[in-house]
């Protein structure tokens, strides 16, 4: 894995995404390679792009929650075992996929953007695919199917708005 600032200073963080440590980033582009990686993130400001070469990029979050706010963009990946908790968040995901996780996509006061997005076997309270609380969804060839929660086995909104288009619930 590789983290590039808005500055243009690169870091290798490939040492803490196997560990399943806290990584901590801020306004820039962490870049994973095919395999799985470990790890707990809180973010501001920052895309993760998974770049496959052919082999599935899968981010194991190990049943933590990963906390991002500001700009976030999320493409070519696969979440498992993570809750991501969104704050005051603008974010767009595009081609994920996430499975066997816990409140798996949690939005507060946020806007999220997504298409082909595929949200499969999740638990929550409420919302077993997405949780929103005074946010916007807007989603496009998305699946979200057999989630489970107490409230809203797909998606649970409370003071939210959302618009689905062509995708399954």
């Amino acid at each position: 894995a590789f983290f590039m600032n808005s500055s243009g200073f690169g870091t290798d963080v490939s040492s803490i995404y196997q560990s399943n440590e806290e990584l901590t980033l801020s306004d820039g582009i962490l870049s994973l390679c095919g395999g799985e990686s470990y790890f707990q993130l809180v973010g501001d400001n920052v895309e993760i792009h998974g770049i496959t070469n052919g082999t599935p990029v899968i981010w194991n979050g190990g049943n933590q929650t990963s906390l991002l706010s500001g700009y976030i963009v999320l493409n070519d990946i696969e979440i498992q075992h993570n809750s991501i908790h969104f704050e005051n968040s603008n974010i767009t995901i595009e081609n994920i996929d996430i499975t066997d996780s816990s409140s798996p996509l949690q939005l507060y006061q946020s806007t999220l953007q997504g298409s082909d997005v595929f949200l499969t076997n999740n638990t929550s309270v409420e919302g077993g695919g997405i949780h929103l609380q005074a946010s916007t969804l807007y989603l496009e060839d998305s699946e979200i199917l057999s989630n489970t929660a107490d409230s809203g086995g797909a998606i649970y909104a409370s003071t939210s708005s959302l618009q689905i288009v062509d995708s399954k619930l």
